[in-house]
């Protein structure tokens, strides 16, 4: 005679198997929930060494705070760091007064024959190119002037050597360059294009040139960064010529030069206080027309 097994011993051998299989599935989904958790970790601190690099990245040096779009880099800040460790760095307006200290170290020294006299430390300064045009001299001499803003003050500088106005012409306006010990340029060998600290553009409002013009004779004082972050031109359109204003601005702060920012301002002000003498007027005409009303009734 066969035996039967019991319904209720089934149930509570399924109860078993349920119990025993819920523990492993509860470990298992742990599991996911731990290495998903892990990969969100991962995920965040490559993205916070990303930051940090990109952060790191995006200044000239540490010295130097002109910012430069990261993946157009032609040489990474800790190897320009380590570059220029043993030269002192000069902003464009602390450049005039530093050459000015130099060259009076230099004669002084000369006059009184000292020998000894230790030599210059090597300077660079670090700007922005905010043009280039290839001019000739009144000897028919072909030279490249080129212009350095970085935001607070310009300086020119020139280049006479074929090759390099060949090689530095290619570079793009907005490229951040490190000038490395350039040569101040006697004002009688610039053809006529100096410093010129009382350049006017065509509104007249005075630009920020240094007065003192710079030279380059090696292609190695010029060292390429990247392209400048912040760089920009006046968005003022011309009326009396095509284009745009030239002046220099650093667009991620303005859109306009001071000079046509000023502009703006008075012509707003002037027709906020247009409407407000507009409106005082209609305020008194109604005023007036109550007042005559009432004396008719």
């Amino acid at each position: 005679m066969a035996t039967t097994s019991s319904p209720t011993l089934l149930l509570s051998n399924e109860n078993k198997e349920i119990e025993q299989n819920e523990p492993d599935e509860l470990d298992e989904l742990l599991g996911l929930l731990d290495e998903e958790e892990k990969v969100e970790q991962t995920q965040k601190s490559i993205e916070s060494k990303q930051k940090k690099k990109f952060d790191a990245e995006i200044y000239v040096s540490s010295q130097c705070k002109l910012r430069v779009d990261p993946k157009t880099r032609a040489i990474s800040s800790e190897s320009l760091q380590l570059r220029l460790r043993r030269w002192t760095i000069a902003s464009l307006s602390d450049l005039p007064s530093m050459l000015q200290r130099r060259n009076s170290t230099a004669k002084s020294n000369t006059h009184a024959k000292n020998t000894t006299a230790a030599a210059p430390t090597p300077f660079v300064t670090v700007g922005i190119l905010a043009s280039k045009t290839v001019k000739t001299s009144k000897n028919n001499n072909t030279y490249l002037l080129i212009k350095l803003d970085d935001f607070e003050a310009s300086i020119s500088c020139f280049m006479f050597n074929q090759e390099l106005i060949e090689k530095f012409y290619k570079i793009q306006v907005g490229t951040v360059l490190v000038l490395a010990d350039p040569k101040t340029l006697d004002s009688t060998n610039s053809g006529g294009g100096g410093g010129g600290g009382g350049n006017k553009n065509a509104y007249g409002h005075q630009q920020r040139q240094t007065d003192i013009a710079l030279k380059v004779e090696d292609g190695e004082q010029i060292l390429v960064v990247g392209k400048s972050i912040d760089f920009g031109f006046c968005n003022k359109e011309l009326r009396n010529a095509s284009g745009k204003c030239q002046s220099i601005v650093n667009k991620t702060k303005a859109d306009l030069c001071p000079f046509h920012a000023a502009q703006q301002y008075k012509r707003y002000a002037s027709r906020r206080s247009d409407t407000n003498r507009s409106s005082l007027s209609s305020k008194l005409r109604n005023q007036n027309k109550r007042s005559l009303t009432s004396d008719v009734t």
